[in-house]
């Protein structure tokens, strides 16, 4: 399957596909294909911690198990986790980088950050820059083990598009375990 548009003229809904884009009416081509989401593998490990360029999406699937068998390192501290995200090949035939646009939105207050900080609090977009040429993009998230208060599943989305018109959807259902 592959859907063609205009992004200044044509609105496209794909909901995990193929796709390709057009990023400008000069003509700015972006393909996107191959979408995956779900469980994310990583196969180089140091200390237990692993290596966010081998991940890859080794199991797709919407819902999401919190069952704490990997360890992030979140803020500057080892938590145990649960690795997931999405992934897709991009073609740009631009030279120039194209800005893909994620909308993300959740069912609970989410902290974001990396192993050395916090970057915000309830961040609800960020940018993906597509470089020029043929190219894969990964992106591995997790959540840290944590029981399971209020509502569960909780539901995450991330909607991307390029200039406004959505390219594909993300979509999460994540399991919290109860308490023991």
């Amino acid at each position: 399957m592959r859907y063609t548009l205009n992004c200044a003229v044509v609105i496209l809904l794909v909901i995990i596909g193929n796709i390709a884009c057009s990023a400008s009416p000069s003509g700015t081509v972006v393909d996107i294909t191959n979408v995956k989401s779900g469980l994310v593998c990583l196969y180089k490990f140091e200390e237990g911690v692993g290596y966010l360029d081998d991940a890859h999406v080794c199991f797709e699937t919407e819902d999401i198990y919190i069952t704490g068998q990997s360890e992030c390192v979140f803020d500057g501290r080892a938590e145990p986790c649960t690795w997931y995200g999405y992934e897709f090949d991009y073609d740009n035939k631009s030279s120039s980088p194209v800005i893909l646009t994620c909308k993300y939105s959740s069912h609970e207050d989410t902290v974001v950050g990396n192993p050395d900080g916090i970057w915000g609090e309830d961040i609800s977009s960020y940018e993906i820059t597509l470089e020029p040429g043929k190219n894969h993009f990964s992106n591995p998230q997790y959540t840290v083990y944590r029981t399971g208060l209020g509502e569960n599943p909780r539901r995450r989305v991330t909607v991307c598009g390029i200039e406004g018109q959505q390219a594909f959807v993300s979509e999460f259902n994540i399991h919290l375990p109860s308490a023991p």
